[in-house]
């Protein structure tokens, strides 16, 4: 016969089983079907605009944001939706993307889901003209010359061709700047510049803002909040760059154009303009020749991509590489902080790389 202390064991344990079931049968899966129950449903197509909209959406209640593209592949040139995307995107209300051609399966995503509305957000942005190219619109977004592009100019920022016959860029103008809009193929990674990061958090918010009004208000004082710190983040980056010995820089790829914009960079050449195929040797080697005939600080790679080729370029060209984020990609989980953390931490590298 059981004693009264082991039978209040049991009884113990058996309420301690009951709760543990009732926590797996009620709250798991409450956590798990979450995106059901939210009243606003959006779904981002990578990294940037994921930050951006954690940001601007912040505390407004029942809004779940979620991540397509995970943060470590870096930007989705050749990104392939999976069967997890489609599934995910089948219940979105909202799409946010960058646009200007980054992501080349949006036309998969609506096909999946037409009734999301789609957002993109860089239609307010001063788009340059990609290497790809062959207009040349500005001094860091050269015309093509191989998959491993370089460029020489004067010191008027003229790179000795004569343009002449070539079309124009084209002018847009909305409520607060002159928009300029390349001839050719735009450059989409417009984020990775501090200054177009803040019109894209700002035509976030309009549009949210339209998709939700209830909250309207909410998303533009989480919009402006979160430009604030951006913008204190620009004034640092110019006011380093202001000090910098040496402007000239060999990048990956074309991602870091509209920086090199901001804190007056010259991009002499680039490695590749399709982060899935390196360079040939030829191609190697007239990088090299760039380099020393430019005289350019440094060889930047990108943490998402092999680094071989910029570490090959750097020791025969004979200057240092340093790995430099154009915020496409992250190891860790991302957080509202993320943009500011990467791009401190580009300025660090910066002011390593280029002196002062």
């Amino acid at each position: 016969m059981d004693s009264p202390s082991g039978t209040r064991r049991r009884v113990i344990l058996l309420i301690i089983v009951i709760l543990a079931i009732l926590v797996t049968v009620v709250f798991l899966p409450s956590r798990r079907d979450a995106r059901k129950t939210a009243r606003l449903n959006i779904v981002c197509t990578f990294l940037p605009n994921y930050v951006f909209t954690r940001n601007v959406v912040g505390d407004a209640p029942d809004v779940d944001v979620r991540l397509l593209v995970s943060a470590d592949v870096g930007c989705p040139h050749s990104y392939v939706v999976t069967p997890a995307d489609l599934k995910a995107v089948s219940r979105a209300d909202l799409i946010v993307a960058n646009g200007l051609g980054l992501e080349s399966f949006l036309d998969t995503l609506h096909r999946t889901n037409s009734k999301a509305r789609l957002i993109t957000i860089s239609g307010d942005c001063d788009v340059l003209a990609s290497r790809t190219s062959h207009d040349h619109q500005h001094h860091a977004a050269g015309p093509p010359a191989s998959t491993a592009t370089t460029e020489h100019e004067d010191a008027d920022g003229h790179d000795g061709h004569d343009h002449r016959g070539e079309p124009a860029p084209t002018r847009e103008a909305d409520d607060h700047h002159e928009i300029e809009r390349p001839t050719g193929e735009p450059n989409p990674h417009v984020w990775v510049s501090p200054v177009q990061a803040t019109r894209q958090i700002r035509s976030l918010a309009r549009q949210l803002a339209e998709a939700d009004p209830e909250y309207a208000a909410r998303y533009q004082a989480n919009a402006e909040a979160y430009i604030g710190r951006i913008e204190v983040l620009h004034r640092r980056m110019r006011d380093a760059a202001a000090r910098f010995a040496n402007r000239r820089i060999v990048t990956f790829h074309d991602a870091f154009a509209y920086l090199a914009r901001d804190l007056d960079l010259e991009v002499v050449a680039t490695l590749t303009l399709d982060p899935s195929r390196p360079p040939s040797a030829a191609e190697m080697a007239d990088v090299i020749n760039t380099i020393r005939e430019t005289g350019a600080a440094a060889v930047f790679f990108e943490p998402a991509y092999s680094d071989t080729v910029a570490r090959t370029i750097s020791r025969d060209a004979g200057v240092p590489a340093f790995p430099l984020n154009p915020f496409n990609s992250l190891d860790v989980e991302p957080t509202e902080r993320s943009y500011e953390e990467v791009m401190e931490a580009n300025l660090d590298v910066l002011i390593k790389a280029l002196g002062s």
